[in-house]
């Protein structure tokens, strides 16, 4: 007998947060990283026409010798130009140093 397939409820995505370091980092490389972590594609439940992805936080991007604006640039250019862009480009949060206002949304595993 065949199984149905299940599709994702919009109330059962869980975001998670991911800090991410960009010393000694490449633009490309971490560009991609981030592409993947803000569509979802790392999930096993991945579907391509929901917002699946996660919130990720980028820190020290001043050691990427590049400006922010040109990080913000690089990942949304990787993106998927459709009506999920903004809402991806929205979870990304960039800051020059390693401090940053969302160290109470990385919770430790207990």
């Amino acid at each position: 007998m065949k199984k149905a397939t299940s599709m994702v409820k919009t109330a059962d995505i869980k975001r998670v947060w991911h800090l991410l370091n960009c010393k000694d980092q490449t633009l490309g490389r971490l560009s991609t990283k981030i592409a993947g972590l803000l569509t979802g594609k790392g999930k096993v439940d991945y579907t391509p026409h929901m917002d699946m992805g996660d919130f990720v936080v980028v820190i020290n991007a001043k050691d990427i010798k590049l400006t922010g604006n040109k990080l913000l640039h690089a990942v949304g250019g990787m993106l998927a130009k459709n009506k999920l862009q903004d809402p991806r480009m929205s979870r990304l949060k960039v800051y020059k140093s390693d401090i940053h206002g969302h160290s109470a949304q990385f919770k430790k595993e207990e």
